[in-house]
C-alpha cells in the first residue's frame, strides 16, 4: 500500500534502517549461498573437477563474482519494485518511495544499491534530515508506516 503523498509518513530513522540493514544482510547471505552454489554446480558441470581446485574457474572469476553481483541486486530490485519494501522493511515498517511517487525505475535502484552499498550510505541519516545520500541521488525516501489496526479492533 503506497502511501497517498511523499508527505504523508516520516522519514525512517537511521536506527530503524540499521535494524531493517541486519534483517536484509540475512536474507542476502542466504541468496548468496544458495546462487554460489548454483554457480558452482554450473561451472563443476563445465570444468569437472577443475572447478573446485585451488586456482580453479571460479577463483577470482569475473563472471562468476557477476552473477553473485546480480543476485544480490535482484533482490532488492525485485522487492523495491513490486512493493516499495524488503522483507526487513516489512518487518520494520518501512516503504521506498520516488519523490514523484511512480514506481522505482532500474537507474534509481542501481543508483541506491551502489551509493549505499553495505549500508554505508545509511550514515548520512544520522543527520537532523534522516535522508540518506543514496535517497537523495536516486530521488527516493523511506518512510515508516503507521501501524495496522488489529483485527478485532476493525
Amino acid at each position: 500500500n503506497m502511501p497517498e503523498s511523499s508527505n504523508e509518513y516520516p522519514d525512517a530513522t537511521a536506527w530503524r534502517r540499521l535494524l531493517a540493514l541486519i534483517y536484509d544482510a540475512l536474507i542476502v547471505v542466504a541468496i548468496l549461498i544458495f546462487a554460489g552454489a548454483t554457480g558452482l554446480g554450473v561451472a563443476v558441470a563445465l570444468y569437472g573437477e577443475q572447478a573446485v581446485t585451488e586456482g580453479g574457474v571460479l577463483n577470482e572469476n569475473p563472471v562468476y563474482f557477476a552473477w553473485l553481483l546480480f543476485c544480490w541486486f535482484y533482490y532488492y530490485f525485485y522487492c523495491w519494485s513490486k512493493t516499495g519494501q524488503t522483507l526487513a522493511m516489512k518487518t520494520w515498517r518501512m516503504q521506498l518511495i520516488t519523490l514523484d511517487e511512480s514506481p522505482i525505475e532500474m537507474h534509481q535502484a542501481l543508483i541506491r544499491f551502489f551509493t549505499g552499498f553495505l549500508g554505508l550510505g545509511n550514515i548520512t541519516a544520522l543527520l537532523p534530515s534522516r535522508w540518506t545520500l543514496h535517497d537523495a541521488l536516486s530521488k527516493t525516501r523511506v518512510v515508516v508506516l503507521p501501524k495496522q489496526a488489529k483485527r478485532d479492533e476493525v
